[in-house]
């Protein structure tokens, strides 16, 4: 383990700023992966998850009809099915993996806003709200297991050492950006477009599982050390592992030419 935490930070080791290389690429990607740290908040908040948070009782008024008591209830009893989702996602997001929560988080958020949408259609149907209600709180648990702990971990994760600091950051400032544009927007896109507003959020968090199948690699049981390898190129990684090999070697020959005794002297 000390052996590969020494071999990342002499990789990483390029003379260059951190704040500098966070706009190149070379062997290690370093933009790309600064992108993939910006991007895993945006899609947590362009889920759609602080349409349900900031206004939620204005949904369960406005698009779905129940009446504001009951809609206040409502509102509380959502966030109870947000942390049963995260408490689930505690004990599976190592076991099996960033990637699967992500991609089946997005798959059945969009199945959740789509419902929700359908729901919202026609006010005034008991049907209608009870699919609306069961949309919102299908929504709500699916994004605590898929994508409230994980974007948290995935951008801190990826990036390298010497970057690490900087994408806690970046991850951060994106996920209130879009976190602020989305609270914006809602109670206008309610008023104005009804349930075609859920619509919206449907699409992008389809389009979100693509994203993340195409462009999100698996971090889960590799060390912190061992993700540089993900985002190398092939041809670099056997080059990385020889000078690893030689540098033993030669700290072996080093020790054991030293006279008996002196092998632990500093």
């Amino acid at each position: 383990m000390f052996a590969d935490i020494k071999l990342a930070v002499a990789t990483e080791n390029d003379g260059m700023s951190a704040w500098r290389d966070i706009f190149t690429m070379g062997d290690l990607q370093y933009f790309r992966r600064i992108c993939l740290a910006f991007g895993a908040q945006a899609m947590q908040q362009l889920s759609g998850i602080n349409v349900m948070a900031y206004y939620g009782t204005v949904v369960f008024k406005q698009s779905v009809g129940m009446s504001e008591h009951l809609a206040l209830l409502m509102g509380g009893f959502t966030s109870l099915a947000f942390w049963a989702g995260t408490v689930v996602s505690l004990p599976i997001v190592d076991r099996f993996g960033r990637r699967p929560l992500l991609l089946w988080g997005a798959t059945f958020m969009s199945i959740g806003m789509a419902i929700t949408a359908i729901g919202t259609s026609r006010k005034g149907d008991f049907q209608f709200g009870a699919a609306a209600t069961f949309g919102i709180f299908f929504f709500y648990f699916n994004f605590g297991i898929g994508f409230q702990i994980v974007p948290w971990l995935y951008g801190v994760e990826i990036t390298p050492l010497k970057l690490r600091y900087i994408a806690g950051a970046v991850s951060a400032a994106s996920g209130w950006i879009w976190n602020y544009a989305v609270v914006q927007v809602t109670q206008p896109g309610i008023a104005n477009i009804g349930y075609k507003y859920f619509i919206i959020w449907t699409i992008l968090n389809f389009c979100f599982v693509w994203v993340i199948y195409f462009f999100y690699p698996e971090t889960a049981k590799l060390t912190l050390e061992e993700l540089d390898y993900i985002f190398m190129r092939p041809a670099d990684r056997p080059q990385i592992m020889e000078r690893q090999i030689m540098e033993d070697d030669e700290k072996q020959v080093s020790v054991s030419s030293k006279p008996f005794g002196q092998a632990g002297a500093v």
